[in-house]
């Protein structure tokens, strides 16, 4: 529920800021007679601000790390999750490779 109030919040604000850029900027493109037509002006600011805006705050969002939720998942390759603490003893103290009914060399206890 968090995350839908949130979106709904970015969605508002990029339509206000919008809209503001749309009816402060499109008198300027008239006076100026880069533009001939107000309406036309109006839509051409309230798309590019509207574009502008929502390339920002993808980007701040890309940019903004997620929240940790602390859900740990077991096997993972995460060094945060690696538990380096209890190194486990191999079986054969030996260090030799146990492979039973092998004849292998590396195998065999020569004393």
């Amino acid at each position: 529920m968090e995350g839908l109030v949130s979106k709904i919040t970015t969605v508002v604000l990029l339509g206000a800021f919008s809209v503001f850029a749309a009816l402060t900027l499109s008198d300027s493109l008239v006076t100026n007679k880069i533009v001939t037509d107000k309406n036309l002006a109006t839509l051409l600011v309230f798309f590019g601000a509207l574009v502008l805006s929502i390339i920002v705050v993808v980007a701040v969002f890309k940019a903004v790390p997620k929240k940790d939720n602390g859900i740990k998942l077991k096997g993972s390759s995460n060094k945060l999750n690696q538990d380096f603490g209890t190194e486990k003893e191999p079986k054969n103290k030996n260090n030799l490779i146990d492979i039973e009914g092998d004849d292998n060399i590396a195998n065999q206890d020569i004393r």
